[in-house]
């Protein structure tokens, strides 16, 4: 089987309606449907991916033909024919949207929109006015040789009594 580089070439060179049948559900309802005659199921997933590879023209029909036989096909040629024709009897079907995926995906958005937005430092350099904090300025100069720093005020913070993590009364 053709590599998945390959198969992502083909796939972008591909027309709309191949690209159409790749993505569809056709292509494995279609194999399900000649492994169950052949009562090979188990096999369903490793044939459908050689059939799309051989479908877009990432992989050739000798090296798919010799790919099923490894896998127990034996009348491989007939198996494609058979893949092949009920491909063209059913129509495209594209994959159902998920309705409820939608609308969850809606009230998550919905729900984002309401939550606070987190505080940050540019956020609050860009809130603060000019001298509205008091701001003490020293130099190293004014600290070792002369001492003279300005005396900070003090802070008036009511006392605590000291408290562990674990205590439950705060």
């Amino acid at each position: 089987m053709s590599d998945w580089e390959q198969f992502q070439t083909a796939y972008q060179s591909a027309s709309p309606d191949l690209k159409a049948l790749i993505d569809s559900e056709k292509i494995p309802l279609s194999v399900e449907a000649a492994l169950t005659r052949r009562a090979g199921v188990h096999l369903q997933s490793k044939v459908t991916a050689l059939m799309s590879h051989l479908l877009i023209g990432a992989e050739t029909i000798d090296a798919t033909v010799a790919a099923l036989k490894e896998l127990g096909i034996l009348d491989a040629l007939q198996f494609i024919v058979e893949v092949q024709n009920n491909l063209q009897s059913t129509p495209i079907q594209a994959a159902p949207q998920n309705a409820t995926l939608t609308s969850d995906i809606r009230q998550v958005e919905k729900e984002l929109e309401t939550l606070q937005t987190v505080r940050t430092m540019p956020h609050d350099m860009a809130a603060i006015k000019p001298g509205s904090d008091v701001v003490y300025q020293s130099r190293q100069a004014d600290i070792l040789e002369r001492g003279l720093v300005q005396e900070v005020p003090p802070v008036n913070i009511p006392p605590t009594a000291p408290r562990w993590d674990t205590d439950t009364k705060q």
